[in-house]
């Protein structure tokens, strides 16, 4: 049976139009039926003409994003990201935990100071290379060179008698190669990162002295390696400490956005390796290292970031010369800015070393200019 629209015998049109209120209970089931679909095809109808209605309005609110040069396009998107700008792989450290595919930067560290031991210029290019393995776990390897010319002078007490060296002295030093495995995680606003590593020991001393000349190189040579240290603050020691096998194991949480920080720390194991200078008043066997660092920044305009970072760096613990504890402590100030363009960025710091045995306000205080760039490929997860 269907439904039947046509209006009793003298009814009139209007009547048609509105039928009488009906009980549900007592009515024929047919023409409630048929009530029930006129009031859904009414309904359908007004939200039809609604939906077209408004239509207009609705483009007429979305054309301005239409066209990307357009004030409220520039102004969507410049809004931040709903993560914080701690996710930006390109301003923050590589150990955030973006898991970019690939990234490879290099810097250069300029120093130039007059010591006790003798006045020192030294250039230190570095580089890095980081590749992502799965999602939030990477490898990243990085080695570093010292070139230096140091004036040095002393005394070679030889088999012939002393014998006295002074001079220019240029040297070339290689550092520790290191390569570690990263793990990390971003959430909104947070990322945590945990590693561990191995810096293989390729640094070493000029040869032991068995004359004058060679006695000056082997001077030059040490000075060279106490001046890598400082132009860092002592941080990363494991890079640069000369005959020695490391393993270390990194951590870093960050947190904020626009404005944020991070807090850092790390652990190392050192142990001399054959041909390490141990001469007799040196018990030479393993050593640890430790360093805790603390960054703030703020993003001074859109891909320009500003930041200062505080450090505490220890090495040589549990080395003793002389019956002496021999544990190095290194205090350090680093004002740095980096900046983005695209998937290249730059970066530029000033390390201070502050208290300590290379503070600035010692004899030997240290200093170092770094200038470095590189480029990251953006992941497909988060539009970097």
């Amino acid at each position: 049976m269907g439904c039947t629209s046509a209006p009793p015998q003298g009814a009139s049109s209007h009547a048609a139009r509105s039928p009488p209120a009906r009980d549900v209970l007592t009515s024929d089931p047919h023409e409630g039926c048929c009530h029930a679909r006129a009031v859904r095809a009414r309904r359908w109808t007004r939200a039809r003409h609604a939906a077209r209605a408004q239509a207009p309005a609705e483009s007429a609110r979305l054309a301005p994003l239409a066209d990307p040069a357009s004030p409220a396009a520039v102004e969507l998107a410049e809004l931040p990201p709903e993560v914080g700008a701690v996710h930006d792989g390109l301003l923050a450290e590589p150990g955030d935990g973006r898991g970019a595919p690939f990234a490879a930067w290099a810097s250069v560290a300029l120093f130039s100071g007059g010591l006790s031991d003798g006045p020192t210029t030294a250039f230190a290019p570095s580089f890095g290379l980081r590749l992502g393995v799965v999602e939030d776990l990477d490898v990243e390897a990085a080695w570093g060179l010292l070139q230096s010319v140091s004036s040095v002078r002393g005394v070679h007490e030889g088999g012939m008698g002393p014998e006295p060296y002074a001079g220019s002295v240029e040297r070339v030093e290689a550092g520790n190669p290191t390569l570690s495995l990263r793990w990390a995680h971003a959430w909104t606003g947070v990322s945590l990162g945990l590693g561990v590593g191995f810096a293989v020991p390729v640094a070493a001393l000029a040869q032991a002295p068995t004359d004058g000349p060679s006695a000056a190189a082997r001077a030059a040579s040490r000075l060279a390696h106490e001046v890598w240290l400082g132009m860092h603050g002592g941080l990363d020691a494991w890079r640069f400490l000369p005959e020695r096998a490391s393993f270390f194991v990194p951590l870093r949480l960050s947190f904020g956005g626009a404005f944020g920080g991070a807090v850092e720390a790390a652990f190392a194991w050192a142990v001399p390796v054959l041909g390490a200078s141990c001469p007799g008043s040196v018990t030479c066997g393993g050593e640890a290292g430790a360093q805790v660092a603390a960054d703030v920044w703020f993003d001074a305009a859109p891909g320009f970031r500003v930041g200062l970072r505080g450090a505490v760096a220890a090495w040589q613990l549990g080395r003793v010369v002389d019956l002496r504890d021999d544990a190095r402590v290194q205090p350090s100030l680093e004002p740095w800015v980096r900046a983005h363009f695209g998937p290249m960025f730059l970066v530029g710091r000033a390390t201070l070393d502050v208290g300590g045995p290379q503070g600035l306000e010692g004899p030997n205080g240290v200093w170092a200019l770094h200038v470095g760039g590189g480029a990251a490929l953006p992941g497909d997860d988060d539009g970097r």
